[in-house]
């Protein structure tokens, strides 16, 4: 499970390069259909996070230590509500989040 975690973190990161790239060059070029790529991709890597974000749930839930991140904020004594709410408590993964977020209310380059 850990795998798929950072494989959809991987699979963000190209998109999110790919789709700064296409919009670059579709925009350049003036070029509709590039651009339409470009959001298609930023909506791929938002699914993405989403996706990294759950899994990070499950292996917090389920108390998986051989994780580091799991191993690092969270401890089997604590009840379910602190171990459903550790991913806030690593600050350095709140960047994920906050993208994710970000990621979720842009709707056609304004923000809603």
């Amino acid at each position: 499970m850990p795998n798929i975690g950072y494989v959809t973190l991987v699979l963000s990161f190209m998109l999110a390069v790919y789709a700064f790239v296409v919009s670059l060059v579709g925009g350049w070029q003036r070029r509709p259909e590039l651009l339409l790529s470009s959001r298609n991709a930023a909506l791929g890597v938002a699914g993405f996070l989403t996706l990294s974000i759950i899994v990070i749930e499950y292996l917090l839930i389920t108390g998986h230590y051989q994780t580091e991140y799991v191993y690092e904020v969270s401890n089997t004594a604590a009840p379910l509500f602190y171990r459903m709410t550790a991913l806030w408590g690593g600050a350095g993964r709140l960047i994920t989040i906050l993208v994710l977020a970000y990621g979720l209310v842009r709707r056609r380059g304004n923000l809603l």
